[in-house]
């Protein structure tokens, strides 16, 4: 659901996990959103002095499985330097049961692709191992550790145990195959509480929605490294729709305000 995109409950993956996060998905609006992207960062803290942006996504559901569709343009401007024009798109498919899941995301330098990451993956069971094939940029096959879930069904777990507890925390090792070398990282999710802001859009899909903010951290998978590599803070509704979000890279952030929503239609399936 988000990555695209909450332990201090520390759960373990027990068998009363594998139902967790069903409930938040029985309440998921498909639905799409654009964001405005902007600096969060001052001058003092960085060497970047301006920047904005766009990112699209469009989460589906399509009967068997979820979708997901993302679509980003950043443009930075440094003190000194020429101004730096990145993007990337990114479309999955994953299913229902959290067990498959298949990708295609291609970074972009300005207009040009400049690297595309594609494959598969699959588990055993939820709270098992599994295996990812990779089909560009080389043919690799990665085994995913056991405990490993994929993006939607952790984005639904964090939504579930937020609702019984605004101040939980979970630790994942999540799949979603863009993250280097292996697809997968470890990542943990605090929630911080009920959102107190007014809510992000006046907007039918978010009237009398609760909504709840939360820290996402995503690490390296080599063991010893402690920091995390990326860092999210975002306000998460219980239909599945993200708000506010910041992305922070480490030398830069991008803050991303919603400013449309529209429903994608349920499937009569």
């Amino acid at each position: 659901m988000f990555r695209t995109v909450v332990v201090l409950l520390a759960l373990a993956l027990v068998p009363a996990a594998q139902a967790a996060p069903f409930d938040a998905a029985s309440r998921f609006q498909p639905h799409k959103a654009v964001y405005e992207l902007s600096l969060a960062r001052d001058k003092s803290q960085s060497d970047y002095v301006a920047g904005y942006g766009r990112l699209d996504v469009a989460l589906g559901d399509a009967c068997q499985g979820w979708t997901t569709k993302q679509r980003a343009r950043v443009y930075l401007a440094m003190e000194e330097g020429p101004q730096i024009d990145f993007g990337w798109s990114l479309s999955s498919w994953e299913a229902k049961d959290g067990l498959r899941y298949r990708f295609v995301m291609q970074r972009f330098d300005g207009d040009e692709p400049n690297e595309e990451l594609s494959g598969d993956a699959s588990l055993s069971r939820i709270g098992g191992g599994g295996e990812a094939h990779f089909t560009e940029p080389t043919t690799q096959q990665v085994t995913l550790p056991p405990g490993t879930i994929f993006p939607t069904w952790h984005g639904f777990e964090i939504v579930n145990l937020l609702e019984r507890n605004p101040q939980a925390t979970l630790f994942r090792t999540v799949f979603d195959g863009t993250s280097e070398p292996e697809g997968y990282s470890p990542v943990s999710a605090i929630g911080a509480g009920p959102a107190t802001a007014p809510r992000d859009l006046e907007n039918p899909l978010l009237t009398d929605q609760r909504s709840w903010q939360v820290l996402l951290a995503y690490f390296s998978p080599t063991p010893g490294e402690g920091l995390p590599e990326h860092e999210q803070v975002l306000r998460v509704y219980e239909n599945g729709v993200v708000g506010a979000m910041v992305f922070d890279f480490g030398d830069f952030s991008l803050k991303a305000k919603l400013v449309e929503l529209s429903a994608l239609p349920k499937p009569d399936c």
